[in-house]
């Protein structure tokens, strides 16, 4: 490597499929829906999420969250401490979580998660972005029905 590229960022990243990612696009993409989760329209929603096999952003109620979780209990799935971050946006706070593992192959869930992408962690599974208070909650079910470990 010559002295010019010594310094140079990843700006791409590779999914498990071989599938190029462009990191900024895909920062840019979630500034965009962020703004539409954040606002009053989305105000009766409680989660953002990456859809794993679509590609396309989308909200969900607490209720129907909780759906999810019953199919992911089934799965043995985790949510680790680590894949749990909590973060403020223009003031307000939201809490990202990541569900992986168990019997999750072949679910999607072995995709790397664009969402996290593009908040500068890199992990696979399903992630989904919580207004704090939404997450608040349901944190004790998302505790006694999935593996939490730290």
């Amino acid at each position: 490597m010559d002295g010019n590229h010594a310094h140079e960022h990843t700006t791409m990243s590779t999914t498990s499929t071989g599938q190029l990612i462009d990191i900024a696009s895909e920062k840019k993409r979630w500034k965009q829906e962020m703004k539409q989760f954040a606002s009053h329209d989305s105000r009766n929603e409680d989660a953002l999420f990456n859809h794993n096999h679509s590609d396309l952003y989308c909200v969900l109620t607490n209720k129907e969250f909780l759906v999810q979780l019953a199919e992911f209990a089934a799965l043995e799935m985790q949510l680790l401490q680590c894949n749990t971050r909590k973060f403020a946006w223009k003031g307000k706070g939201y809490v990202l979580i990541t569900i992986n593992g168990g019997g999750s192959d072949g679910t999607g869930a072995e995709s790397v998660s664009k969402q996290a992408l593009a908040l500068n962690v890199l992990v696979s599974g399903f992630t989904y972005l919580f207004k704090e208070h939404s997450y608040n909650a349901i944190e004790d079910e998302l505790k006694r029905h999935l593996k939490h470990a730290k």
